[in-house]
């Protein structure tokens, strides 16, 4: 997997105007850690997505944090976008090492 290419993929997404869902568990990675970052997320959701060993387990945390912080973000389109790609996101899967270069 190049990790560049998923970079990509996710900036893609955020900025495309079509409707485009994250297809893999590099990509909802990928995204959640851009989301971290953008907002600013404290230590302890980083904890929890950082110790997540498969994408379901991620996805359980963190959903409900991103849902929260839609409404903060409605009048940034790219980050609207992200974080409904992030809640609408259906990706199962294991977490590997190369997978976690993604969630710095």
């Amino acid at each position: 997997m190049v990790l560049e290419i998923v970079k990509q993929a996710v900036q893609i997404k955020m900025s495309c105007k079509s409707e485009c869902s994250l297809i893999s568990e590099a990509e909802y990675c990928c995204a959640c850690a851009r989301a971290l970052r953008e907002i600013g997320a404290p230590d302890s959701i980083w904890k929890e997505f950082r110790e997540a060993s498969k994408v379901e387990q991620a996805r359980e945390k963190l959903t409900p944090y991103f849902q929260g912080k839609r409404g903060e973000y409605a009048e940034n389109p790219p980050m609207d976008r992200l974080l409904k790609l992030l809640v609408q996101c259906r990706v199962e899967g294991a977490i590997t090492d190369e997978i976690r270069k993604l969630m710095q």
